[in-house]
């Protein structure tokens, strides 16, 4: 995402938020990426249960804060 305004806080997938954060892979491949960022990240690793397929917007929030915006 180009513009850092345009983002919203709001609740997403993980499939969402990867695609946001990767545009130019494959669906597949940015979860798998995504997941990757999460598990590196230790205040993130948490996130990469697989049981949790949608992420809050406090989630969401943590994940700003570690990774930038998409």
């Amino acid at each position: 995402m180009s513009d850092h305004e345009e983002f919203q806080i709001r609740r997403y997938t993980k499939t969402e938020l990867a695609c946001l954060y990767y545009p130019t892979l494959t669906k597949d491949w940015a979860v798998k990426k995504f997941r990757r960022e999460l598990k590196l990240n230790p205040k993130l690793r948490y996130m990469v249960d697989r049981s949790i397929h949608e992420l809050s917007k406090l989630q969401v929030k943590q994940i700003i804060a570690e990774l930038d915006t998409p």
